[in-house]
């Protein structure tokens, strides 16, 4: 299949499976590229990384909270570097998610905890994990550390088309879209 095709492919069933839709292209019987045992595993470990190195949980480091723009929130904390993970080192970004009434910037820096929503992840795996998405792993955790699901109970781990598909517009900038400082 062609990588434009293959994107779109991706796109789609991924942005499908977030509103519980089943996808034509894959199938009643087939589920999403994302997931699967072996997301979910991968996406534990990755946590346990993060967690070792203060970066989630309850003592976590924090940065100071910008007004976001994406459907990350209306407020978002930004965290990157690297970790190691079942043997492999590699990039994470981190994104916290924040939601709730009279939700501002200054209120979330004075209490980080309050409206904290969700996390959004991307973990550079080896070459050739996902080449139609510069190998980058996605997952959504919960704050607790477990896997976000989509509305029809799909685990947000792995090659998610959601994810994929919106950060698609900044495939030149290796699918970031704030600096390319990660483009191989």
């Amino acid at each position: 299949m062609p990588k434009a095709r293959m994107n779109r492919a991706l796109r789609l069933a991924g942005i499908m499976a977030a509103l519980g839709v089943a996808t034509p292209a894959l199938g009643q019987d087939q589920r999403p590229p994302f997931g699967g045992p072996e997301e979910v595993d991968f996406a534990e470990e990755l946590w346990q990384a993060l967690e070792q190195r203060g970066i989630v949980g309850e003592e976590a480091i924090q940065t100071h909270p910008y007004a976001g723009t994406s459907m990350h929130g209306p407020v978002i904390q930004y965290i990157s570097g690297t970790v190691s993970v079942g043997g492999r080192t590699g990039t994470f970004i981190l994104k916290r998610n924040y939601r709730g009434e009279d939700l501002s910037v200054e209120e979330t820096f004075k209490n980080p905890l309050r409206n904290f929503d969700s996390m959004g992840v991307m973990f550079r795996r080896e070459e050739g994990y996902a080449p139609e998405s510069r190998d980058w792993f996605w997952v959504k955790y919960m704050p607790d550390g477990m896997v976000a699901n989509t509305p029809d109970g799909a685990k947000m781990a792995g090659k998610v088309g959601a994810c994929i598909g919106c950060h698609q517009p900044a495939e030149g900038a290796d699918f970031v879209f704030s600096h390319d400082r990660f483009a191989r």
